[in-house]
This record gives C-alpha cells, structure tokens and sequence, in this order.
C-alpha cells in the first residue's frame, strides 16, 4: 500500500498518514515498503505510535486511583 494517490505523484493519502492501521496491517509492513520516503515511513509510524499511546492512556484512565465503579 503507498499512501498517495498515484505512484509517482506528490500527493499524499492523509488517511494513511493519519491512521495507518486502515492501510497497513503492520508497522513492519510500512519499514519494508519499496515506495514510501523515509519521511513517509517517520510520519506514519510517529502517527501509529501516538495512537497506540492514547489507547493505552485510556485504557489505564479507568484504572487510576479513585477511578473505580460507583453504585
């Protein structure tokens, strides 16, 4: 998958960018892809980690201290 909308144009697919789970299955899948820059590769995994990041923020969010169930 590259995420622009032609091979060898400059214009880019921001959903991939931005939510690279939607064309990719794996982060290794973007690391070996033959077409992305390495500027592509960078944005795309930043953009994967930050969303991994979030979900487990909110995950753990439920879990704080005082966070439990009220009845």
């Amino acid at each position: 998958m590259r995420p622009t909308t032609a091979l060898n144009d400059n214009v880019v697919d921001l959903n991939a960018l931005l939510h690279p789970g939607t064309a990719f299955e794996h982060p290794q899948d973007v690391v070996s892809h033959p077409g992305l820059s390495l500027s592509e590769k960078r944005a795309i995994l930043a953009s994967w980690a930050s969303d991994a990041s979030a979900i487990t923020s909110c995950a753990g969010a439920g879990r704080a201290k005082g966070g439990g169930h009220h009845r």
